[in-house]
């Protein structure tokens, strides 16, 4: 299917909205990693809170001996927001490829 200029203004939108949706998915995905790792980790982030409350402030020494002390989880790493966006910008150069390739026919 071959777009034509009267098209354009509609695709674009379209293609926004795809956007919007996908950039919605990567910040609910992110939301929900942190989310995940506070979970895991939530003795540490216990113990940081009551060092906090008692010191006021901490140093890196602090927050190594406390993450020694209680261990940190590494959560499974997924898809890299990077990589979404590569495959989301390759698509959208396919489309916009086979649209100008049709239109020369």
């Amino acid at each position: 299917m071959a777009i034509n200029d009267n098209m354009w203004p509609t695709f674009i939108a379209w293609y926004c909205q795809e956007i919007d949706l996908e950039a919605l998915k990567i910040l609910n995905l992110c939301y929900e990693r942190a989310k995940e790792m506070m979970q895991q980790n939530r003795t540490l982030m216990d113990a940081l809170v009551n060092e906090l409350v008692e010191k006021k402030s901490l140093i890196k020494e602090d927050i190594a001996r406390l993450v020694q002390l209680h261990g940190l989880i590494k959560p499974k790493m997924p898809i890299s927001i990077l990589d979404i966006r590569d495959a989301k910008r390759r698509e959208l150069q396919e489309v916009i490829s086979n649209g100008k390739e049709t239109d020369k026919s």
